[in-house]
């Protein structure tokens, strides 16, 4: 107990989110539960909040507030049962993020130390998930993975993450145990996603991977493209009922009732656009009770509002990924936006969730984008000069003892 609470909170956050990968899933909600998230914000609230000059603070708060706020009005046919569940997804998201803009958005070295556990954590997990591939039933004869990605679609979207951190240190200059390394992350995490048979995030990652290649080795794409028509070539000459096999279990799962799930979803939005129905609201269908759309959840959910400050949080992401320290970077956080946005087309429902992929794919992409410009020493302070005078008091040291970098202000007398 006494190493955990001195422990930095960029220790805490990198060791739980390594355990992550290979620990099953119940046991690592548990260890943000009651242990990272704790002592997480204990010690955040000791050391003071650094980025609480930054927009991306604010912005953080006001969509985990108001995610949660929007309980106050939800209708629900099963009554309050899940209440407690998106009261805590709310607090943990909020303060998951937070913890992750205080750790990993404000130096280079412990965001690199980040991306080296993303890449390091995904290829041990698509390890373990071959290995015992063998020893369990497939269902459809689709591959699910372990720990963080176990579930069928979304762990296939975690690792798809991976593998985009993993293509962009593979871009850069990096010693031959690196990029084995990177390489081999790439690799396994491609196969995983087919074996997975999940064609949302097989599609999000193929996006997410020719943008990249195109955009900082378009050369490179050539000879990816002409080499992966060579590997098509030879397995159909090998095994001509391979890949016809393949394509007819991609589509024999038809569209999934995606058309008719989105247009479901658009006529009860219509119905309460400003507000929405509130996260208990759900659909009366036995195949499907969720739109299977991140945006049109957030407008289905919490109205025009939630809406707005999802496009805000997306459109800050991409903004701040202007300022990062190389060309190659700049491009791999671009594609790693490019795949969240890719991916919430085709399912996920609530952005505040607890501990699981929802993490890794959605929240910690955008704050990866996010902490570009701050890692790089260029992010402005949204209250500065007058405007913090006019709005915390008496002077700057009043702004500094807010953000933890002065002692208290003297009490005054008389």
């Amino acid at each position: 107990m006494l190493i955990i609470k001195r422990a930095s909170p960029a220790v805490l956050m990198l060791i739980a989110i390594a355990l992550s990968f290979v620990l099953p899933r119940p046991i690592s909600a548990l260890l943000f539960y009651f242990v990272v998230l704790p002592f997480v914000f204990y010690q955040l609230y000791r050391d003071g909040w650094a980025p609480l000059n930054d927009h991306a603070f604010w912005l953080i708060i006001a969509v985990c507030l108001w995610f949660t706020l929007s309980l106050a009005w939800s209708v629900s046919p099963y009554g309050l049962e899940h209440v407690h569940r998106y009261l805590s997804g709310g607090l943990c998201s909020a303060v998951f993020g937070l913890a992750c803009l205080r750790c990993f958005a404000t130096e280079k070295r412990p965001r690199n130390l980040l991306i080296s556990v993303l890449i390091i954590g995904a290829l041990v997990n698509v390890c373990i998930a071959f290995l015992r591939s063998p020893f369990i039933s497939l269902p459809d004869g689709r591959m699910p993975g372990w720990g963080v990605s176990t579930n069928l679609i979304l762990g296939a979207n975690v690792i798809g993450v991976c593998v985009i951190l993993a293509l962009g240190r593979l871009l850069e200059k990096g010693t031959h145990r690196q990029q084995l390394v990177n390489a081999a992350a790439v690799c396994l995490g491609l196969a995983f996603i087919v074996a997975t048979g999940s064609r949302g995030p097989l599609l999000a990652v193929g996006g997410a991977v020719l943008l990249l290649l195109f955009m900082v080795k378009p050369r490179a794409l050539i000879w990816f493209t002409v080499l992966a028509g060579l590997i098509a070539i030879l397995v159909i000459q090998i095994w001509p009922a391979f890949l016809p096999a393949i394509w007819e279990r991609l589509a024999a799962r038809g569209s999934s009732y995606r058309l008719e799930i989105w247009t479901v979803s658009v006529e009860s939005i219509l119905r309460r656009p400003l507000f929405g129905h509130g996260p208990l609201y759900t659909f009366d269908h036995p195949l499907y009770r969720f739109p299977h759309n991140l945006f049109l959840s957030t407008w289905l959910y919490s109205g025009v509002i939630g809406f707005a400050l999802l496009l805000g949080l997306f459109g800050l992401a991409l903004k701040r990924t202007k300022a990062a320290a190389s060309f190659t970077h700049r491009w791999t956080l671009r594609a790693l936006w490019l795949h969240t946005i890719l991916a919430c087309l085709t399912d996920y429902a609530q952005l505040t969730r607890g501990p699981g992929p929802y993490w890794f794919v959605i929240w910690m992409p955008l704050l990866l984008c996010i902490g570009a410009e701050s890692s790089n020493g260029t992010a402005r302070p949204v209250w500065s000069g007058k405007l913090a005078k006019a709005w915390f008091g008496r002077n700057q040291r009043d702004l500094d003892w807010m953000v933890g970098k002065a002692d208290p202000p003297a009490p005054t007398t008389g």
